[in-house]
């Protein structure tokens, strides 16, 4: 299963150590999840550290950069995008996430 990780999930995972985007970050591989964000998820991210200090930096380089696989920026205009909700549980979490993927794919997600 592919999942494409949004700016807010890259700064919860680097934020909150027992978050659910810390999770999907940490345990993806052992899950055979591709974990995919682009340039621009990427750059607004690091963007942001400056308010999560240096414990979201050292998240950054330990948890989050070396398990996500970076690709290129695309936009679609001329396409509308609906999403269903999925569920990831969490043990570790004091909640859960909701995923939400783009109807009509059986393996491609969007965190």
């Amino acid at each position: 299963m592919t999942l494409f990780l949004d700016t807010s999930v890259l700064i919860s995972a680097c934020g909150s150590e027992n978050g659910a985007s810390r999770h999907v970050c940490e345990c993806g591989t052992s899950h055979c999840w591709r974990l995919i964000t682009s340039g621009y998820c990427r750059n607004e991210t690091l963007r942001n550290f400056p308010r999560l200090g240096t414990q979201g930096l050292g998240a950054w380089a330990k948890f989050v950069e070396p398990r996500i696989e970076f690709v290129p920026d695309v936009i679609s205009l001329d396409k509308a995008l609906v999403f269903e909700k999925v569920k990831i549980f969490n043990p570790n979490a004091t909640f859960n996430q909701e995923l939400r993927p783009p109807l009509g794919t059986d393996r491609d997600h969007r965190a």
